[in-house]
């Protein structure tokens, strides 16, 4: 079954031009979920059980609480212990360290574990304290930009600790994103607030969290088809506004430069909006995909420099500001000058990426008023179940004036 999954989401890619096989995807593993083939909960059950230094440190609390073990009692050592338990040694001083952690014993060196005196020992345990934090976990490609540091700064301060304990994965490699999932769904953590790296596909463990009710809200992405709570920016009416930037300064020959494919769903948003703004007024469209890949001859670079040398255009559009550095550096290498020569908008504040961050006009997503929303969607799904705010939620960007375009 596991197989059968795998094999649907590889060839399952999601693009506006296949997204019926999302659709059937998304259906295929409804019916075996329905079914009962599998489960989130059976994924909790399998980690539902103690682990074997939780039951030696539960029976040794036990047997200390009920007076087999007195107070100032040496309890056996690490060796004694792996034999009553039948387990190894790391298991046996995983659990010791547990029990000194929460007060019930004490260690003296070379000596061994000794009881705590009753009157010293906690009233609560802290593996009984660990309930009183709900554990949220967030995925996030990286934190290079603003808009990523600002939406983890917007979580953590609207999910603040000791009442919240966010733990966050970077999960720009291969393979992290899934595994990070697993592991919040293995340790039990309450909910998850998800920015996708890579939205190719469907993830059949988010369409089982999501039939299945687990609390979780998806940031600058959204699920076609699936509506399961997302936090986005209106990726189309962006683009629509740097084009209109550029037509006011004077521009026709705008081109929009793709930092990834055009298969990935926010590239291939903006780039829509950018088709909509430019077909309207009759332009010729420019489009410069996957722009980091220097494969082929001539590549996307080396197009792109021809271009923007023969006066062919005027005005780009970068899909992120990863990209907006990128071109930036590349107009350095030919000595092209921007704005004089080429005037530049992105999406994003570039200012973690590069000391020139009031230079560009950007388009600003409204980053920290996303991850503030999808938190605060999170705690009401957590708490009651549901939440008022609609489940698809999009929010309109605006444009920041810099330095990087030229009136003509």
């Amino acid at each position: 079954m596991k197989l059968l999954l795998q094999i649907l989401c590889n060839t399952a890619v999601f693009t506006p031009f296949f997204s019926e096989r999302c659709i059937l995807l998304s259906h295929v593993v409804w019916f075996i979920i329905k079914k009962g083939v599998f489960s989130i909960s059976n994924l909790f059950k399998s980690s539902a059980p103690e682990t074997l230094y939780e039951q030696i440190q539960k029976d040794l609390r036990h047997k200390i609480n009920t007076g087999v073990y007195q107070d100032n009692e040496r309890i056996p050592s690490e060796n004694e212990l792996c034999k009553i338990y039948n387990v190894s040694r790391i298991t046996v001083t995983k659990a010791l360290s547990e029990l000194s952690l929460d007060g019930y014993i004490y260690r003296i060196q070379g000596k061994g574990s000794f009881v705590t005196p009753k009157d010293s020992r906690p009233t609560i345990s802290s593996s009984e304290k660990k309930g009183s934090t709900i554990k949220i976990g967030l995925i996030i490609p990286e934190n290079q930009d603003y808009h990523s540091s600002s939406l983890i700064r917007a979580i953590t301060q609207t999910l603040p600790f000791p009442d919240y304990f966010v733990e966050t994965v970077f999960s720009r490699y291969p393979g992290l994103e899934e595994f990070a999932l697993k592991h919040f769904l293995q340790q039990q953590y309450q909910g998850m607030i998800i920015f996708p790296n890579d939205f190719e596909f469907y993830s059949d463990i988010i369409l089982k969290m999501h039939l299945e009710q687990y609390p979780f809200v998806l940031i600058d992405r959204v699920f076609n088809n699936l509506p399961c709570h997302s936090v986005y920016c209106n990726n189309e009416g962006g683009s629509q506004l740097a084009v209109d930037h550029f037509l006011k300064n004077g521009h026709r020959k705008i081109a929009f430069v793709g930092g990834a494919p055009l298969k990935e769903q926010v590239t291939f948003s903006r780039y829509t909006g950018y088709i909509k703004a430019v077909s309207q007024k009759g332009l010729r469209l420019f489009f410069y995909d996957n722009f980091f890949n220097q494969s082929g001859y001539p590549n996307v670079q080396e197009k792109l420099v021809e271009d923007i040398l023969s006066g062919h255009i005027t005005a780009a559009l970068a899909s992120n500001s990863a990209t907006a550095i990128f071109l930036y550096s590349l107009c350095e290498k030919h000595r092209i000058r921007i704005p004089q020569d080429l005037s530049v908008i992105c999406f994003d504040n570039p200012s973690l990426f590069h000391n020139t961050a009031s230079f560009f006009t950007h388009i600003e997503q409204q980053s920290f008023q996303i991850g503030q929303t999808a938190a605060h969607i999170l705690q009401d799904l957590i708490q009651t179940g549901s939440s008022s705010l609609p489940t698809s939620l999009m929010l309109e960007p605006h444009l920041v004036e810099g330095s990087s375009v030229k009136s003509i």
